[in-house]
């Protein structure tokens, strides 16, 4: 029983557990010819430029036997044979001496089953891998050794169960460690798929899941872990569920999948098998008396700025941990508004501004965006501050008024607010009330409004003087009529956080979704939180769309009767509280989406409790920092 679903292949009937395979020489040596002009394609380049080393193979089963075993024999010896290594093999536990492992760089446990080493033996396996050595586990690996718990560290997870032999989704999660780099982000390949004892998340490096979604019988969650590696106890170690069936060994993907993974153990190729594991990250608190804090902006010369709502701008020190109470803005603290964002400009290390999203006190129709100066004592310029944006708001009444800052290092300053709306009135759907004097209960004043700034990420171009000019590529040209030149993103409903991709200019933002718990074919879907990506201007719905652009209906909130569900191709805001044109551009779909219940479309993101959207920052992985350990 091969397996990616069964962890530990414990079988109530097994059939002549104690029957051995023997593989004669003439077997192994057209195996090897076969599979070696297969394994050609896999051959590393210049790898031949490499120290020859040494791998054993141990195949010894008290348990199941795999009829796979010969085949993965054959396999492994022939990826040697193109990539510089040769492959002893065995089924003699007598061999698990200090004097005999020693050879090798790595040990391979090819569908191995039971208890197959005595205390001895153990003890050998565990002072090889404290040395230094590698281990590579093949499916049954995991169903070895139950009861030394030493072993089940290494191995990362021991065998439950498994379904039937199918065809199943492997999701690849890490595509650059030697053993996945080759293959599809979605892996689709027939084996056994176990299910295994606890998830190994955490403990080790999670190089790929098995999708549920896509087979019967798994019993481990949407969190499928099925291919992992970690560095245990001073040496390596790597796993790969599959390998079952005979057939495995002929994939092509497979094969690379397992050879790259004998590389990682062998210590000849890099990789990063604790780039995932929590222990390798400190937590390190900057400062534990803050009140409501709400976003932070990194100098180059390692010095953190952060603001509290309450009006506080502060920073932080890392050569000497000290905090200094920068200043304090004047701000109006109802409901959402506040100190709501900070960012530094691209220029701070010589020209010390910096820009702040506040609720001005006293001032109850408008947020400001305003650049300030920092003076070399460490304290805010108040006498420096220029407006460059005012952005309308309704207090007391509307919600959705915050939001937050972001300096591209092309000097391009994003911002986001809210659609200034209160949602209460609405049953958890579109607030659409177009009655006189309900504008604060009418998203189609602002989110879909395109001559309005709420419900919108805004793109602009700080100047020198204070003033600000419009990057090329915002949604609507300088000069259309009726329209805000400063609007690069359309039809939000709360994008409290959002980030740029430097490398790639996309905008990413978490949309905080209405509070709806069912579908309603009178009114439209229940809520959704959404995560967006904008690779380039656009509308994204709100509040006519939400999640895929499932449609809301135009519903009459004075006579209770509904017309048409939108037109995501064609929206119209018929509203009178609209002061822009009616036609809008086509909305876009989010990019992923999730109620507040369980989700179908993303069983990933289920959970119990409350839940918001929040944009996080985008990370890419460099190579150039790995290196074999």
């Amino acid at each position: 029983m091969l397996a990616l679903t069964q962890l530990g292949e414990r079988r109530t009937v097994i059939s002549n557990p104690t029957t051995k395979s023997f593989i004669t020489p003439l077997s192994l040596f057209v195996k090897n010819i076969v599979a070696a002009f297969v394994l050609g394609l896999f051959a590393i380049g210049n790898s031949f430029g490499q120290t020859p080393y040494k791998v054993l193979i141990f195949s010894e089963t008290l348990g199941f036997r795999h009829d796979s075993i010969t085949n993965g024999i054959a396999t492994i010896q022939a990826l040697g044979t193109t990539n510089n290594f040769t492959a002893d093999a065995t089924e003699d536990p007598t061999l698990f001496t200090d004097a005999n492992l020693a050879q090798y760089k790595a040990l391979i446990f090819l569908n191995t089953t039971g208890d197959v080493l005595d205390t001895n033996q153990q003890g050998a396996l565990q002072r090889y891998i404290e040395a230094g050595g590698g281990w590579v586990g093949i499916h049954s690996a995991a169903d070895t050794l139950h009861n030394w718990a030493w072993y089940g560290g290494l191995v990362g997870s021991y065998f439950a169960s498994h379904p039937a032999i199918q065809q199943a989704t492997v999701k690849v999660a890490d595509r650059v460690d030697p053993s996945t780099v080759m293959l599809p982000a979605r892996w689709v390949r027939t084996d056994e798929w176990y299910n295994f004892q606890t998830n190994p998340r955490g403990t080790v490096h999670v190089l790929a899941t098995v999708d549920e979604t896509t087979y019967t019988g798994g019993t481990n969650g949407f969190d499928h872990p099925i291919a992992w590696c970690q560095n245990y106890d001073g040496g390596r170690a790597w796993y790969t569920a599959g390998g079952h069936t005979p057939a495995s060994f002929d994939e092509p993907l497979f094969q690379a999948h397992l050879l790259g993974g004998i590389q990682f153990a062998a210590g000849v190729k890099p990789a990063d098998p604790g780039s995932t594991l929590d222990s390798n990250f400190q937590k390190v608190i900057l400062d534990n008396n803050v009140s409501d804090p709400l976003q932070l902006s990194v100098a180059p010369d390692g010095r953190v700025f952060y603001i509290e709502r309450g009006g506080n701008v502060k920073i932080y020190n890392p050569v000497n941990s000290h905090i200094t109470l920068a200043g304090h803005i004047d701000v109006e603290e109802q409901v959402e508004d506040g100190l709501l964002g900070i960012a530094l400009d691209t220029g701070f290390s010589t020209n010390n501004w910096f820009y702040l999203f506040y609720s001005p006190n006293g001032t109850n129709s408008e947020q400001h965006i305003s650049r300030f100066t920092l003076t070399s004592s460490n304290t805010v310029d108040m006498a420096s501050e220029q407006i460059l944006v005012r952005i309308p708001t309704i207090r007391g009444v509307g919600n959705h008024s915050a939001g937050c800052l972001f300096m591209h290092t092309n000097g391009d300053l994003y911002i986001s607010a809210g659609d200034n709306t209160d949602p209460f009135s609405s049953s958890g759907f579109a607030p659409l009330d177009e009655q006189p004097g309900r504008a604060p209960w009418d998203s189609e004043k602002s989110a879909s409004n395109e001559n309005d700034l709420r419900g919108k990420i805004l793109r602009i171009h700080p100047q020198p003087d204070g003033t600000y000019t419009i990057p090329a590529g915002n949604l609507f040209p300088p000069g259309t009529p009726n329209t805000k030149p400063e609007i690069y993103i359309m039809g939000c409903r709360n994008p409290f956080r959002f980030t740029v991709d430097e490398a790639t200019g996309w905008v990413y933002w978490g949309e905080v979704g209405p509070d709806a718990t069912a579908d309603d074919p009178t009114r439209g879907p229940k809520g959704y939180d959404e995560w967006n990506q904008a690779r380039s201007a656009g509308n994204f719905g709100w509040p006519y769309f939400v999640g895929n652009n499932k449609p809301y209906i135009d519903y009459d909130f004075a006579t209770g009767i509904s017309g048409a569900a939108f037109d995501p191709n064609a929206p119209v805001n018929d509203s009178p509280n609209n002061t822009g044109p009616a036609n809008l551009p086509p909305a876009q779909p989010a990019m992923l989406w999730y109620p507040h219940d369980n989700s179908v479309d993303f069983p990933e993101l289920n959970g119990a409790g409350g839940s918001t959207a929040m944009g996080g920052p985008v990370y890419h992985f460099k190579t150039s920092v790995l290196k074999a350990t």
